[in-house]
């Protein structure tokens, strides 16, 4: 059988109540009718009858077949849709025995970016269950534990919980039939509970029952037929039978001896009446019980410890294995992949891996996916051989997630990936400081969910489509991306035409299929549209004319409509929508002053619409609202339905409601700000000349002032680094979190913006030269790209999926792809 989604079951015969309902209601009929008919209209009937006698006999048989087979399929359907996805179930560890960890049919994003993060001071070490609309997750703090529930698309809590003395766990939750079951404990505990709580819709759970044993159940359980298997390591493995209506809730159908099953801490796979148990250091076997008796049925010894939860999918099985564990994972043991066949339990095919197999394997269609913990990740076919290769540069101790288009692996250096089915990387999030990163995402309504060791449970991924089809991004480059090492050019585009070459006057904008050049030249400014990641020529699809106003703030993609800021900054100018495919505008609004920046969301614009307000207006420029509250040089930080501002004159933070444009409160700052505000969890980071002030997201008051960041003229944050640049052109590079000096580099043109990478960051040097530097320190800084003599950079370059654009003077945009030293 299929382990793909199932949406739902269609029912081809009725039930066995059903039937007798319908039996009951046509007697019941018959002989209404009789009592209405005359005497002698009831004997011709029932002669009639009596001469179709031997058909009734057969359908009446049929009538009992069907009522047996109905039976019969009623009690088996649970079990048939045990292995795949319902509403309310998750079932075995990733959802399905094929632990690919996709829980809909929605496809997986195509683009990173984090869409909101809960129970940031918990760890999680489990990964997520999806039920229903809502993620829930186990959280570690200490040796305690808690349950979490969250709206998966809003991320709002709907219940947290935990029974009393409930400890850390790598169990993961499953849930079947309204019951949550998780196990309890880490590997040094002795006597670990089964936890079985009652679900009631946005209610708090109730405690159902629990189940004591006498070691730690890192397993996750799996729930098959009313029956909780489950692996409680050196106390064996237990089979407990759901009775909800006697006094306990269970009862212990079998119990193994952990004597005979060493290590067994691994999730179970159970399928058409087998249990399939990895054991780990001492047992280093694949064991095959009876599901009805526990009886061992086959023991298939491995060359090496097994902790790699069994994947099922189409008559096979799939295992990892390696001689590592989570707390020794980089010994360098070599692994293994074996692929049996579930019938004869005969290897199949086995692949040698460079280190340990820890994680689940992932199976989707005929492909099988697996990582090892030196952070390679490969694709194999249905014949074992290796199809494609991908190096995380860091330990992978989590299962691949898999959709119809995308992969996603988490690494230990606290990064989330997204890759093609080719394992080519299409985008990088950061989800927090490096650690061990043991949670697994898992992938639900077109986002990824993933629990972190430092940072709480993290919703990643925006949309690739809208409601109208099209491509939606609101920011002029791609955070996230890889900086790679080299570059070469792969296309220059000098102007709207061949005969009309012009400069670049605003950093570009770029989506993931098509990009917005600001140009001019002494005839004509406007905004050029060409198709992205063209491989040697720059195809322009159409151009805007602006009517002599050159656009110098780069422009804003919602959807169907680029948004525009046409005219030079402090002079007065045009707000325009265009059409994304035919560049012709369809609204605009006149301002009395181009402001320096442009943002725009979900369903918002926002701007500065005259020196002191702040404006939102809808999707075709309609006011929504304005609000007084001083000059603003930087753009706002939107934070959920709360904006952010740093103003001049007066100098001022300020916290508004994004829907009304209240204020909700602002505090005086003692220098004006250099930089947007960064909002990192429930703080505020705001940079003055003087220093970097982090103040409370509450209300605004100052809770440390960094002086050893002082003369700022610029900072950002790029995952877990903040860096500036300094009016003595100086790039500095610290931690967020750490109180150190930062790295001071000379030589920087800080007029010019930096270019920020998920590993690395490019800069401008004074030269002229394009440079990259590691964030962590451990390469000296590199020149990049260097334009020819006559010509300069004086424009931000952007990135986009390690693919850079460079504004340079007397040339136009130069596009850079990954590539050889040039």
């Amino acid at each position: 059988m299929s382990d793909s989604p199932l949406l739902g079951v269609l029912p081809i015969l009725p039930t066995a109540s059903s039937l007798l309902a319908v039996v009951l209601a046509s007697a019941i009929g018959l002989f209404a009718t009789l009592a209405s008919l005359r005497m002698s209209a009831v004997r011709t009937l029932l002669r009639g009858l009596w001469r179709q006698k031997p058909g009734i006999i057969v359908v009446s048989l049929l009538g009992v077949l069907v009522y047996q087979v109905a039976g019969r399929l009623g009690h088996r359907s649970s079990s048939t849709v045990q292995h795949g996805f319902t509403v309310g179930s998750w079932p075995v560890y990733r959802g399905t025995t094929a632990r690919h960890g996709h829980a809909d049919m929605i496809r997986g994003p195509v683009r990173g970016g984090i869409q909101w993060s809960a129970a940031a001071d918990y760890d999680f070490f489990s990964s997520p269950a999806i039920v229903g609309e809502q993620i829930i997750a186990v959280g570690s703090k200490g040796d305690s534990a808690r349950f979490f529930c969250w709206n998966a698309a809003t991320g709002e809590q709907v219940w947290s919980l935990a029974s009393p003395g409930y400890r850390a766990t790598l169990s993961s939750p499953v849930i079947d039939q309204g019951f949550l079951f998780c196990g309890e404990g880490l590997h040094q505990t002795t006597d670990s509970r089964l936890v079985c709580w009652q679900l009631d819709g946005p209610k708090k759970p109730k405690l159902n029952w629990q189940f004591a044993t006498q070691s730690h159940i890192e397993c996750t359980p799996a729930v098959i037929d009313g029956r909780v298997y489950f692996g409680a390591g050196d106390d064996g493995i237990y089979c407990l039978e759901l009775q909800n209506e006697t006094a306990s809730g269970f009862r212990v159908v079998w119990h193994v001896s952990g004597a005979q099953y060493a290590d067994a801490e691994t999730a179970l796979a159970v399928h058409q009446g087998r249990v399939y148990v990895g054991l780990g250091f001492g047992g280093e076997a694949l064991c095959v019980l009876d599901a009805v008796t526990g009886r061992e049925i086959q023991r298939i010894k491995l060359p090496f410890p097994s902790f790699s939860p069994p994947a099922i999918h189409e008559g096979r099985l799939y295992l990892g294995m390696g001689r590592t564990d989570y707390t020794n994972y980089r010994n360098g043991s070599p692994g293994e992949v074996w692929c049996l066949d579930l019938k004869t339990l005969e290897t199949v095919w086995k692949i040698s891996t460079p280190s340990a197999v820890l994680a689940a394997i992932a199976v989707h269609q005929k492909q099988v996916h697996f990582s090892t913990v030196n952070g390679q990740l490969f694709v194999a076919d249905s014949q074992g051989q290796i199809t494609a290769r991908w190096n995380a540069g860091a330990p992978v101790l989590t299962a691949p997630a898999v959709t119809d288009r995308m992969i996603y692996c988490v690494s230990c250096d606290g990064l989330l990936h997204g890759l093609n089915q080719r394992l080519e990387r299409v985008w990088s999030v950061r989800l927090g400081a490096p650690g061990d990163y043991i949670s697994s995402p898992v992938v639900f309504g077109g986002r990824v969910y993933v629990g972190t060791p430092n940072d709480g449970l993290v919703c990643v991924g925006e949309s690739s489509i809208n409601e109208t089809g099209e491509d939606s991004t609101c920011c002029r480059s791609q955070a996230n991306s890889s900086i790679p090492r080299a570059l070469n050019v792969a296309w220059t585009l000098a102007g709207p035409a061949p005969e009309q070459p012009a400069e670049v006057t605003a950093p570009p904008t770029v989506t993931s299929k098509d990009l917005f050049v600001p140009m001019s030249s002494k005839t004509w400014a406007g905004l050029v549209c060409a198709a992205q990641f063209e491989s040697d020529a720059a195809r322009i699809l159409w151009v805007l004319d602006a009517d002599q106003q050159t656009i110098q703030v780069s422009p804003c993609v919602r959807g169907s409509q680029v948004i525009c800021l046409c005219g030079k900054r402090g002079e007065s100018g045009r707000l325009i929508g265009i059409d994304r495919e035919s560049g012709q505008a369809l609204w605009n609004h006149e301002l009395i002053q181009i402001p320096n920046w442009l943002q725009v969301d979900s369903d918002s614009i926002f701007l500065q619409s005259n020196v002191r307000q702040l404006a939102r207006l809808g999707p075709y420029g309609e006011s929504l609202w304005q609000t007084e509250i001083g000059q603003l040089d930087h753009p706002v930080q939107v934070h959920g339905e709360m904006l952010v501002a740093a103003a001049a004159d007066p100098s001022q933070l300020v916290a508004l409601d994004r829907l009304t444009g209240q204020i909700l409160w602002s505090v005086p700052l003692l220098e004006s700000p250099v930089s947007a505000p960064v909002v990192l969890k429930k703080q505020v980071l705001i940079a003055t000349s003087t220093s970097i002030e982090l103040r409370s997201l509450l209300n605004g008051t100052l809770q440390e002032s960094l002086k050893d960041w002082s003369g700022l003229v610029s900072m950002t944050v790029e995952g877990n680094h903040l860096i500036g640049t300094t009016s003595s052109n100086e790039l500095l590079i610290g931690l967020v979190n750490s109180r150190k000096v930062p790295r001071r580099i000379p030589r920087v043109n800080s007029r010019i913006g930096l270019l920020s990478g998920i590993d690395a960051l490019a800069y401008v040097s004074d030269a002229g030269q394009l440079m990259r530097i590691s964030l962590d320190g451990n390469d000296a800084k590199e020149c990049w790209f260097e334009t020819a003599a006559k010509d300069r950079i004086t424009i931000s370059p952007v990135l986009l999926d390690e693919h850079v654009y460079v504004p340079v003077t007397g040339t136009g945009l130069i596009c850079l792809k990954p590539g050889s030293s040039q």
